[in-house]
């Protein structure tokens, strides 16, 4: 039926792990996804577009717009620089025409031409979403949901790939920051996908759908180093339509940016406020059924998309992810400074960039440990974008900001404390002036 379509947009890292191309040829193969498109992310994002553009063309589908996304990470270095699996492209036939850094601005301008209709799935690290919900913080209260591979939520000790790659992205994601939320926020994480594993030769036998060509071979330069597949991404595609593969659990998922567990996703379910929905356990026999099943009867689904739904048409009735039961407002109020911000029609990548290290800089800069080692200083705050900078971590930087006394030697030999350069020229200050900073300078915002 056509009221069961379901918009999707796809944020991934097709190229590292072999997963993604795995889920994309789901997304292709399924009569109720309409895919609006692609957006890539992490290192080498043009050639993850390539392969992106070969499994689509493998069926026919040039006409789903593929945009690159952000090689690097907000604030630390990338850890995946590399798309290992673009070796395999070959005589594949790809487009090669992508121009870098348009996802963002085609995720902003879909999601707004589409408001409470389409679902963000993103299986790659959070820099893309990041950057887009520092830019814009209504965005999530524009999505019907918001659906990740990321996490790790029931065992306490160590992160998840996506989680960790940029810690400060999926700071932002989770809602750290102060943008909107999305009605449903879904996670699915290693404590079930983990459950989801073929091994290689399994994997060869059953990769003979048309759609799964390329993403065959791209797999065997995974299986150089892996004896297996893990459906990571598949699952959380899967679960987009069938979401009761899965039970779940709701609570609050709590992103640490401090060493060692920067990037952590830590889940408190008793926690009152209840935004995020997490996986629980999955039936992975039936996740394997469905998957291998809708994948080779892909192009017989013509009833289910002609109107010949629900169980006489070969399709199940639609089902949803479970509720949202928290005690926050769906969405926030709108800060004054996005008013002048989205006037802007076309925004050079350089002012995404420049938003989201700001915001990335203030949940660092943010963390217990830091408040601890010296308190907030009440010099005076600007609102960007929703978040609170004080404007000596922007004009000083991080560093700067928080740079504890060091020993100094004297000239008699004795070590004097040396006062803080930041907090030196705080104290010269009069006690009723108010400096501006060049708070749009440092964060490259087209805002005057």
């Amino acid at each position: 039926m056509a009221d069961d379509k379901v918009k999707i947009i796809f944020d991934t890292d097709i190229g590292s792990d072999i997963d993604d191309a795995v889920a994309l040829a789901y997304l292709l193969s399924q009569p109720r996804c309409e895919l609006l498109g692609i957006t890539t992310v992490t290192g080498e994002p043009l050639k993850r577009a390539e392969m992106a553009s070969a499994v689509c063309r493998t069926v026919g589908r040039d006409d789903i717009p593929i945009h690159s996304g952000c090689a690097q990470s907000m604030l630390i270095r990338m850890r995946q620089d590399k798309a290992p699996q673009a070796d395999a492209l070959g005589g594949w036939d790809r487009r090669t025409d992508f121009a870098p850094n348009t996802a963002i601005e085609f995720l902003r301008t879909t999601i707004r031409a589409h408001p409470g209709e389409i679902t963000l799935l993103a299986v790659g690290p959070m820099t893309n979403l990041g950057v887009l919900f520092a830019l814009d913080p209504e965005i999530p209260a524009l999505l019907k949901d918001l659906v990740l591979m990321c996490g790790r939520f029931f065992t306490w000790m160590g992160g998840e790939w996506n989680a960790i790659g940029d810690p400060h992205a999926t700071a932002i994601v989770y809602g750290n920051g102060q943008q909107a939320r999305p009605p449903h926020h879904v996670s699915f994480g290693l404590d079930v996908t983990t459950q989801c594993t073929l091994p290689a030769d399994e994997c060869r036998q059953r990769f003979t759908a048309k759609v799964l060509k390329p993403v065959k071979d791209f797999a065997e330069v995974w299986f150089k180093h892996r004896p297996h597949i893990t459906f990571h991404d598949p699952l959380a595609a899967a679960c987009v339509f069938e979401p009761d593969i899965c039970t779940y659990k709701q609570g609050f998922v709590r992103v640490p940016l401090a060493d060692p567990t920067a990037g952590w996703t830590l889940f408190n379910e008793g926690s009152q406020d209840k935004a995020h929905t997490v996986a629980r356990d999955v039936d992975s026999k039936r996740f394997f059924e469905h998957y291998f099943d809708l994948v080779k009867s892909a192009g017989s689904h013509r009833g289910c998309m002609d109107g010949g739904g629900g169980a006489a048409g070969g399709c199940p009735a639609p089902t949803r992810f479970p509720d949202r039961h928290d005690q926050a407002p769906a969405s926030r109020p709108r800060p004054p400074a996005f008013d002048r911000f989205i006037s802007v029609i076309r925004i050079p990548f350089d002012s995404y960039a420049g938003a989201a290290v700001c915001a990335a800089k203030r949940l660092a800069s943010s963390e217990p440990w830091r408040r601890r080692e010296q308190p907030r200083q009440a010099d005076g705050a600007h609102e960007l974008l929703g978040m609170r900078i004080p404007p000596s971590r922007l004009a000083g930087g991080l560093k700067g900001h928080h740079q504890t006394k060091r020993p100094q030697a004297n000239a008699r030999g004795r070590f004097a404390v040396r006062k803080n350069p930041v907090q030196k020229r705080r104290d010269s200050r009069p006690r009723d002036s108010n400096p501006e900073p060049q708070l749009y300078e440092s964060c490259a915002l087209p805002l005057s």
